[in-house]
């Protein structure tokens, strides 16, 4: 189990960096933007991944224009809403695809343990099959 943990979890990470640094790519505009210049190293290689400060700035800005949408004593502008607007449209798009590199990895992470059920099955139909459980005597 300790493997499992040592090894899975930072092939899992790779495996969701990896999907969605290759989705992004697809998208020049939101690529430049949030995926991080520098490459990250695990022990699976080198990969980019997504500049979690300029996520976390995108959502303060989300914050603060939806704030001042609702707040009736301030003028929201027609540039304010445009820029609200791009702003949402990028976030639905980068929560899809997070949504599907997570998914991918599940997939990725629930193989293994579909074989060994599927193995189990085999071995215990297997076992019925001989006439089950038979104690053998030892001389």
């Amino acid at each position: 189990m300790l493997g499992v943990g040592i090894i899975g979890a930072p092939l899992l990470g790779n495996l969701q960096d990896t999907r969605i640094h290759d989705s992004l790519q697809g998208n020049e505009a939101i690529y430049a933007k949030y995926v991080a210049d520098e490459e990250k190293t695990s022990i699976f290689g080198d990969y980019k991944s997504v500049d979690q400060d300029v996520v976390t700035e995108r959502e303060a800005r989300i914050e603060v224009l939806q704030g001042n949408k609702a707040d009736e004593a301030t003028e929201f502008a027609e540039a304010e809403a445009r820029e609200l607007e791009v702003l949402l449209g990028e976030r639905d798009v980068f929560e899809g695809l997070t949504k599907e590199a997570k998914a991918t990895a599940l997939r990725f992470a629930a193989g293994p343990a579909v074989f060994m059920f599927l193995s189990y099955c085999v071995l215990i139909l297997w076992f019925k099959s001989r006439g089950g459980y038979k104690p053998v005597d030892l001389e």
